[in-house]
């Protein structure tokens, strides 16, 4: 095994599939990250995020047609709504997904390849699937200390990388947040179980 093979073991989420290419794919100093679908958009400004940190000059495009460093793409040949195909060569980063779950996982365990190879990343070709179909974290503040707005986006990001699909919060001073309109009506919305990470993260948005 050698060490870029072994730095896997470090993936938060291990992956289902993974076969090793020869070679490896470094990031150019300006990427482009480029979605086939709106609903790609939102995880590759993540991504765009993480490289900017790195002091890449990102951009963020709907065209998977023009060059670029990254490529999202749906394939209807992909059973489950939440697998995805992850292939990085010498070339480039193609992600394949039936779904736009599939697409939002993808680009999540990209975001963790980033986070451990840093500029260069390990040529390979990932297939991955979710083992269960509901999975989620139950968050009781009713006697705890109540998060703003902020600190749940922050909280919602950390579960949309660990590829978590739903957010359940109880709280029992509902009643108190009466006085703030933005974070009660956000609340409403996070007690519904059907809310994945990227939609809570979408609503946050709209009412921030």
């Amino acid at each position: 095994m050698t060490t870029d093979e072994s730095q896997f073991a470090k993936l938060l989420i291990p992956v289902k599939k993974v076969i090793f290419l020869k070679g490896s794919f470094r990031w150019p100093a300006r990427p482009i990250l480029a979605g086939s679908q709106t609903a790609d958009i939102l995880p590759l400004k993540q991504l765009s995020r993480d490289l900017a940190k790195r002091n890449f000059k990102v951009s963020v495009t709907k065209n998977v047609f023009a060059p670029a460093a990254v490529k999202i793409n749906r394939d209807e040949k992909i059973e489950n709504d939440e697998a995805y195909r992850l292939i990085i060569t010498r070339d480039g980063i193609e992600i394949f997904a039936k779904a736009d779950a599939g697409a939002y996982y993808g680009l999540q365990t990209l975001r963790d390849l980033v986070s451990i190879y840093g500029k260069t990343l390990p040529a390979c070709e990932i297939e991955d699937r979710p083992d269960f179909r509901r999975r989620g974290v139950y968050h009781d503040c009713s006697r705890g200390k109540v998060p703003k707005l902020d600190t749940l986006k922050q909280l919602v990001e950390r579960l949309d990388t660990g590829k978590s699909m739903n957010y359940r919060s109880t709280w029992k001073t509902f009643s108190r947040l009466s006085s703030i309109p933005i974070l009660a009506r956000v609340l409403v919305l996070l007690r519904q179980w059907k809310f994945s990470p990227c939609r809570i993260i979408a609503v946050c948005t709209i009412y921030d």
